[in-house]
């Protein structure tokens, strides 16, 4: 009887131990930092957002996530660090379907030095059923006249198929629609 319940205490602790470590490489796991070249005109940060993340770039093939390019290639980081006091250009491909802004208030560009473009047109507002993926640093109403800290970015549009409401999966999970700007 002693043998029994020490295999069961013994059984529940290597269970619960391995579980631990799951969640803990789960929510602590984060793609690398990416430190983009800054000139006197400023930096530049090129990204795409993709429907399918694939094999080659993420244990998660078919979530939707955005990735970086860096020196020709496309990597999975959504954490960057961009010096103070510059202007950050971001050039966004967008290669993902529609998806409708569940908020139609994200359907009009802030926060920008100068005004934004879509396919060489400038733009202020797109209707809220055609948006597809959104980048946005709430923390700075999507100011790019950057100040020093770290500032979460993430995507609002609820795109992540398969999870409820769309909001799960990739759209919480640093590396694919969120990650962070380090401002140093």
């Amino acid at each position: 009887m002693v043998g029994k319940l020490v295999g069961v205490v013994l059984g529940v602790a290597v269970a619960g131990i391995l579980i631990g470590f799951y969640i803990a490489n789960f929510l602590l796991a984060n793609p690398p930092t990416y430190q983009p070249q800054a000139t006197r005109a400023g930096t530049h940060i090129t990204i795409q957002t993709v429907a399918a993340v694939g094999p080659q770039l993420s244990p998660h093939p078919d979530w939707v996530s955005y990735a970086i390019r860096n020196n020709g290639r496309w990597e999975r980081s959504t954490i960057w660090k961009v010096p103070a006091n510059t202007l950050v250009h971001v050039t966004v491909y967008q290669f993902d379907g529609a998806s409708g802004l569940r908020n139609p208030f994200l359907a009009q560009t802030q926060g920008l030095v100068g005004q934004a473009t879509l396919d060489g047109k400038p733009f202020l507002r797109i209707k809220p059923d055609d948006a597809s993926h959104t980048f946005a640093i709430p923390e700075l109403g999507v100011l790019v006249p950057l100040k020093k800290g770290t500032y979460r970015w993430q995507c609002f549009v609820p795109c992540a198929a398969g999870f409820q409401f769309g909001f799960g999966g990739p759209m919480q999970t640093i590396g694919y629609m969120d990650g962070f700007i380090h401002v140093v």
